[in-house]
């Protein structure tokens, strides 16, 4: 999840965005059609209301000749639009087939944040499954370090929501810049992170949270003539295997991050045994 791969993951990204628009345009259209359709069920409803009136008021040769006319056009329409959505099913299924093909080419699949192009919860959650139980298996131990963009809302609020999400794209490279090869970078969700160290103990997930935290601190991001400064707070645990499951090892470094939020932001908190 470093540099080496960042190119691939554009193109992937790239593809899986073009494939998302594809098939909300065509949900769209569905949408459309289908309420146009509703829409024609209900004209024609009202349509056959009015030719009851007339066939009781008008039991004649004629009447009943006019009624027969008028009913033969509303069958051929409603013959034209089941042929119409009939084509549209099966735009939509070779639309789908198209998109999966795509997405099968790139070996994408659901663990990708696509605005940052690092892992996402799915894939966090996943690996911290893995990780608790290679430590079960061999004894060993790992840390994770939660860290949370500081008063992002406001850069949201003042800056706009693009610049807001070029900034959680600098979180994130940053992250990745400041970790080994082997360590699993995440957005958990919002503007929260999670790094996974593996073989790490609590004092290495210190320094490389404080290490972070620096480089956070030390970045500036252009917004057109504008820079903007962030920082980050992070709470840093090590697993127990005795007594932590995934979510309450999750809970505890957590707690950490938002000490560190309590006492001023723009630092490091280790969480409680």
């Amino acid at each position: 999840m470093h540099a080496s791969s960042k190119e691939p993951a554009d193109e992937q990204a790239e593809a899986v965005e073009s494939g998302r628009h594809a098939i909300q345009d065509l949900l769209q259209s569905l949408s459309d059609f289908v309420s146009d359709l509703l829409e024609g069920n209900l004209s024609y409803d009202t349509k056959m209301k009015d030719h009851k009136v007339s066939i009781d008021q008008a039991m004649t040769m004629a009447g009943l000749e006019e009624i027969k006319r008028l009913l033969v056009h509303e069958i051929e329409e409603m013959q034209s639009t089941s042929e119409d959505y009939r084509r549209e099913l099966d735009h939509a299924n070779t639309t789908i087939r198209d998109q999966q093909k795509i997405l099968e080419r790139f070996g994408i699949d659901s663990k990708m944040d696509f605005l940052t192009k690092i892992a996402n919860r799915r894939a966090f959650e996943t690996r911290l499954t893995e990780e608790f139980e290679r430590t079960k298996r061999y004894r060993s131990v790992f840390t994770l370090i939660m860290v949370d963009i500081d008063h992002f809302k406001k850069v949201n609020d003042v800056y706009g929501h693009n610049a807001g999400d070029q900034i959680l794209r600098l979180v994130a490279q940053v992250l990745e810049d400041q970790t080994r090869f082997n360590d699993f970078v995440s957005r958990y969700g919002g503007e929260e992170f999670a790094v996974l160290l593996p073989e790490s103990k609590a004092d290495q997930g210190r320094y490389v949270a404080e290490k972070i935290r620096r480089a956070v601190e030390n970045t500036s991001f252009m917004n057109v003539n504008e820079k903007i400064k962030v920082t980050v707070s992070a709470g840093v645990g090590e697993v127990v295997a005795e007594s932590d499951t995934p979510e309450t090892f999750v809970n505890r470094v957590d707690a950490a991050l938002y000490e560190a939020k309590k006492n001023g932001r723009n630092r490091v908190e280790m969480a409680v045994d």
